[in-house]
């Protein structure tokens, strides 16, 4: 029977589910916002708290919709852009 993930791992499995394209890029960010403002309660380090934050934040302006992205420059932002910063901080935060 598999254990049941705490909020900061969960927020790292959800990361490499993005990146192993096992999760839709809407999907994660709604669970990675939802995961870390509401049920997060670890301590993080400073580099952790710096990129959760800054995902977090990314992840409430990802629109799948090009119209979106068209009309509203610099309000709305893509699924590349976000996979790009999962994937730095994954560099950074597992080395």
């Amino acid at each position: 029977m598999p254990t049941e993930k705490g909020p900061k791992e969960r927020l790292y499995w959800l990361m490499r589910l993005l990146l192993d394209n096992e999760i839709e890029a809407s999907n994660f960010c709604d669970e990675f916002y939802a995961t870390y403002e509401h049920d997060l309660n670890e301590p993080l380090t400073s580099e952790e708290k710096s990129y959760f934050m800054l995902i977090s934040k990314e992840g409430s302006r990802f629109s799948e919709f090009t119209d979106d992205l068209i009309n509203y420059p610099n309000v709305y932002v893509t699924e590349h852009e976000i996979r790009k910063l999962v994937m730095e901080a994954l560099e950074v935060l597992q080395n």
